[in-house]
């Protein structure tokens, strides 16, 4: 899909796609239809929730936005790429330094990832089960009623 978004972009002038700018419109493009993917998917899991077969939809639609999560971090991944290789062509030892921007990049990002991203994703598994424990519960209550 990445690739496919960037032929498009490619073939649309109006995206100046060679140019960080193109990456960057090109990456916003794909953000905005992924998280307006997410809402679908996410109201779809509401409505099916409590049928039969709800945990096996509930775990496709889960790898649909994972699938998801990973396209929009490949194509901003793609847009710094091309940033890091603008900023380092213009400097007399490219590769020097487009390996300390790595570092400094991966130094800075890191720790804020485990800080606030891991955490929340780490908490909000544990209320979901929760939750589905709780509703696997009443249910057995309701059925010995």
């Amino acid at each position: 899909m990445l690739w496919a978004t960037r032929w498009l972009a490619l073939a649309v002038p109006a995206f100046g796609m060679p140019s960080i700018m193109g990456r960057v419109l090109m990456a916003l493009m794909l953000s905005a239809l992924s998280c307006a993917a997410v809402f679908g998917l996410d109201f779809v899991d509401d409505m099916h929730r409590g049928s039969e077969d709800s945990k096996a939809g509930a775990q496709a639609i889960q790898m649909m936005v994972s699938s998801l999560a990973i396209l929009i971090g490949f194509s901003w991944e793609h847009t710094f790429d091309g940033g890091v290789i603008a900023i380092a062509e213009s400097t007399p030892y490219p590769e020097k330094v487009k390996f300390i921007m790595g570092v400094l990049i991966a130094s800075f990002m890191v720790p804020m990832w485990r800080r606030h991203i891991l955490t929340k994703e780490v908490s909000l598994e544990n209320r979901k089960q929760e939750e589905e424990s709780n509703l696997e519960r009443i249910k057995r209550q309701d059925k010995g009623s």
